[in-house]
């Protein structure tokens, strides 16, 4: 793979969560990013959540209309949201009277993306990172450029390389940098009412 197949490719990986507009979409982005991967358990957090948060509650509602309507089936966890939905177990939750402006798991998951994306061009055959003095033809370097074509916040090569290393650390130790309890609890406080 070349560097600017490269680019395309972390352009196209990226797209879904830079592109849309409004929080709910932003973190229906993820969910959907979430089915793909099979992590069940931060679709389980999410669930977890929605109960008592609307931006769960709407992100969750529109993921799995947007897998409804290209035929796709949902995983367990995300049907079983949508039976006690339907069933009238789960309630949309009232718009809580104090909204803070941004999601709280905003860099969280902006961090996961980029960390997918440089893996998933590691699969394709390019380096991660590079040293100072070799070409600027890295995974991270791709990432970085395909952010700014798409109009988000350009990341330099160091920057993303930063967070690429800090989630793949997160991983060795043993931690899961999908969306977990510290985010969920974040969540939790800034749309409670």
């Amino acid at each position: 793979m070349n560097f600017q197949d490269a680019v395309s490719h972390a352009k196209r990986s990226l797209a879904p969560v830079v592109e849309l507009p409004s929080e709910a979409e932003r973190l229906a982005a993820l969910i959907l990013h979430f089915c793909q991967e099979g992590d069940g358990a931060s679709l389980q957090s999410i669930v977890n959540t929605s109960g008592s948060q609307l931006l769960s509650y709407e992100a969750l509602g529109l993921a799995a209309a947007s897998l409804l309507e290209t035929d796709e089936r949902l995983p367990a966890v995300l049907e079983r949201w949508v039976l006690d939905v339907l069933r009238g177990t789960v309630v949309r939750p009232p718009m809580p009277k104090i909204a803070k402006s941004g999601w709280p798991g905003a860099n969280n998951e902006r961090d996961l993306m980029i960390f997918d994306a440089v893996k998933d061009l590691q699969k394709k055959g390019l380096t991660p990172s590079r040293n100072a003095m070799s070409p600027h033809t890295s995974g991270c370097d791709a990432v970085s450029e395909a952010m700014g074509l798409l109009g988000y916040p350009r990341l330099s090569y160091g920057t993303v390389k930063k967070i690429y290393e800090g989630v793949g650390r997160k991983i060795k130790a043993g931690g899961n940098p999908r969306l977990g309890v510290e985010i969920s609890n974040r969540l939790r406080r800034s749309t409670s009412l």
